[in-house]
């Protein structure tokens, strides 16, 4: 092989690379868009819940 044709073999490669990362990389980023926003969600249930316990042991406690 010439070293013309190495050259452009590399670079082909190199930017093959680099496509398939920040491919990978807006994947993944997006995912984590995704997480994110199920973990607020999760937190305000969560929050909702705990917000309902606290008024039952409250009410519990004024029958005393």
């Amino acid at each position: 092989m010439t070293s013309n044709l190495e050259d452009r073999i590399l670079t082909l490669v190199s930017r093959l690379l680099v496509a398939v990362t920040v491919f990978l990389l807006t994947a993944l980023w997006s995912r984590m868009d995704e997480v994110e926003q199920a973990t607020q969600e999760r937190d305000k249930e969560l929050a909702a819940f705990m917000l309902e316990i606290e008024h039952r042991i409250t009410k519990l406690e004024a029958r005393r």
